[in-house]
C-alpha cells in the first residue's frame, strides 16, 4: 500500500495526480521500486531518474516566514506538474525535494528535460504567503541518473536497481548543489 498519510492527512494519489497544485508523496514512486517504474512500458529502454531540491529554503523561510516557504514548495510542485509528461512519474519526496521519473527517456532528453524545469522555476515571480516577490527568487538543483538502455549500451551509467537509480540521483543533486545551487548534474 501507500503507507502514511502526508502532512494535510491525504494519502498518495495515483501517477500523475495533482492535488491543489502539490504533487502527491513519493511512496507511490518508492513503493512501485524505481526500475520498475522506468521499465514497465515493456519497451525495454529505460529512463532518467531526477531528484531535485528547492535551494535555499531555510533562507527563505527566515526572511518570508515558513508559509511562504510552504507557498515555494507547492509553487515548485505546480512548476513540475505542468512541465511533465502523461507517462512520468513525479512526486514529493521530502520537505523541499521531489522525484521525477522519465520513462523511455535518453540521458539528452533529460538533461534537457531538467534545464527546461530548473528555467521554468527561475522565470517564476511567486506569489508567497500573499507576497509578490520577483523572478529568480526560487531555484531548484536537480540530478539526474539513467537506467541503461538495453540498445544503446554505454550511453548512460549501468543502474540496474532502483535503490542504486535513487544513491545515484541523490550523489548528483548534491553535486548540483556544491556547485553553487540552481544548477543541473549528471551521474
Amino acid at each position: 500500500g501507500l503507507g502514511r498519510p502526508d502532512a494535510r492527512g491525504e494519502r498518495a494519489r495515483p501517477r500523475g495526480a495533482v492535488v491543489a497544485g502539490a504533487l502527491p508523496p513519493a511512496e507511490r514512486l518508492i513503493d512501485n521500486g524505481a526500475a520498475r517504474t522506468l521499465t514497465i512500458t515493456g519497451s525495454g529502454l529505460g529512463g532518467v531518474l531526477h531528484m531535485l531540491d528547492v535551494d535555499r529554503l531555510k533562507l527563505l523561510n527566515d526572511a518570508h516566514g515558513h508559509l511562504a516557504g510552504a507557498e515555494a514548495v507547492r509553487t515548485v510542485g505546480r512548476i513540475i506538474a505542468s512541465q511533465v509528461s502523461c507517462d512520468a512519474v513525479a512526486c514529493r519526496y521530502g520537505g523541499d525535494e521531489f522525484v521525477i521519473a522519465l520513462p523511455r527517456c535518453s540521458e539528452a532528453g533529460g538533461r534537457a528535460f531538467a534545464d527546461n524545469l530548473r528555467h521554468a522555476v527561475w522565470a517564476t515571480a511567486p506569489v508567497l504567503a500573499g507576497q509578490p516577490l520577483p523572478v529568480r527568487t526560487l531555484s531548484v538543483s536537480i540530478g539526474l541518473a539513467c537506467q541503461s538502455f538495453a540498445s544503446q549500451a554505454g550511453s548512460c551509467s549501468d543502474v540496474e536497481h532502483g535503490e542504486e537509480l535513487f544513491r545515484a540521483a541523490d550523489r548528483a543533486l548534491y553535486q548540483a548543489k556544491q556547485l553553487g545551487r540552481n544548477h543541473v548534474c549528471v551521474a
